[in-house]
């Protein structure tokens, strides 16, 4: 799909758009993939939206840069696309992975990555491809460690992590958010406050109030 977007441009549109507008058809494209995303696993088809406003909300409090604050929102819907390559079966498990399901499914970063490798999805394609990475250098699919972990990953990461602790799942029900600010920040077993940059983690201690009500609005479709 990337590829034939990438021809067209090449076709059509270098000399006859500016540099905004094809910038701007990237966009509306990504947004049509975040669709494809949620249609394939509408158990999830809440969480990719969530996970990209409470990610430029993050972005915005670290002071980045007004165009990449945008460019994390919209791209970070983007994060698990991956998973449209890898068996329904294995993403609705009801119950837990067994080693080889867990290494099968931790190939959507990589198979995320190769979808979007275009220069215009830049900061989609590092969302995808390391936002399993964590700070403390435990995650995958590479185990890098601090900021060798792109800045856009970095903030993916603990949104995403909030977000799947709050939801309910087949196999698990959606912790409620003082319970999910209790495990982020003290850490339960399976996730640590390492896991995150500490100054990421700041924010989010900071501003949970904030994020709380940018899922419970998103959650009633009440958020625009």
């Amino acid at each position: 799909m990337i590829k034939g977007l990438g021809n067209l441009v090449k076709a059509f549109w270098l000399e006859k758009m500016s540099t905004e507008e094809i910038k701007n058809a990237y966009m509306r494209f990504a947004e049509k993939l975040s669709t494809i995303a949620e249609a394939y696993d509408d158990v999830t088809g809440e969480h990719i939206y969530r996970v990209g406003k409470i990610s430029g909300f993050i972005a915005e409090k670290l002071n980045l840069p007004m165009e990449k604050v945008k460019e994390i929102e919209s791209f970070a819907p983007l994060h698990d696309i991956g998973k449209i390559f890898v068996s329904k079966k294995l993403i609705r498990k009801n119950g837990g992975l067994t080693y080889e399901e867990f290494e099968e499914m931790k190939k959507h970063t990589i198979y995320g990555a190769k979808l979007l490798d275009d220069p215009y999805f830049e900061t989609a394609k590092k969302i995808a491809l390391y936002h399993h990475e964590k700070y403390n250098g435990k995650g995958y699919p590479f185990g890098l460690k601090g900021d060798e972990i792109p800045i856009e990953a970095q903030i993916v990461a603990i949104a995403d992590v909030y977000d799947a602790l709050r939801s309910p799942r087949p196999y698990k029900r959606g912790y409620t958010h003082e319970e999910v600010v209790k495990i982020i920040l003290e850490g339960d077993g399976r996730t640590s406050p390492d896991d995150f940059n500490p100054k990421i983690l700041e924010i989010f201690k900071k501003y949970h109030l904030e994020i709380k009500k940018i899922y419970d609005d998103l959650s009633q479709g009440i958020a625009s």
